[in-house]
């Protein structure tokens, strides 16, 4: 599946959230799987914009960067606008993740273990994405919970 650098980040920021919340279950491993190898191309993203940090920043005497006390890097107005540039081009950039889709039905649905932000960060992954195009809204009826006594 192709997604963008900036859905990928996002990708890896909830699956680690749901990996160290989540009870262990088809999803769970599912989400392991995939963000093992989503880590890897994350940190290729972030080489590339730290890359291009160092392009734009303000640079010394020799090539020595000028950085704040705190040691992060300088920039001039016209460098820090270039940068943004170059930062949302990446962020913007399709890189192609493996997917495992487990079946609806075979994992906890539930909005207290699967919110909607990773549910959204999960969806064509791991989890099969809503067709909004077929899916009839009006005639929809929510499945009946069992009470626990």
């Amino acid at each position: 599946m192709n997604i963008t650098n900036e859905r990928l980040n996002l990708f890896v920021v909830c699956a680690k959230h749901y990996l160290n919340n989540s009870p262990k279950s088809k999803l769970w491993y599912a989400v392991d799987k995939i963000l093992k190898i989503a880590l890897k191309m994350l940190k290729k993203v972030e080489a590339k914009k730290l890359e291009k940090k160092r392009e734009h920043a303000v640079k010394l005497d020799k090539g020595v960067f000028d950085v704040y006390e705190n040691g992060t890097l300088k920039y001039t107005v016209e460098g820090e606008k270039k940068l943004a540039e170059d930062l949302e081009a990446i962020d913007q950039e399709t890189c192609e993740i493996p997917t495992h889709i487990i079946p609806e039905g075979l994992y906890d649905d539930d909005p207290k273990v699967l919110s909607f932000d990773i549910r959204n960060a999960f969806e064509g992954i791991v989890i099969s994405a809503i067709d909004y195009e077929n899916f009839d809204i009006d005639n929809f009826e929510a499945p009946k919970v069992e009470e626990k006594k």
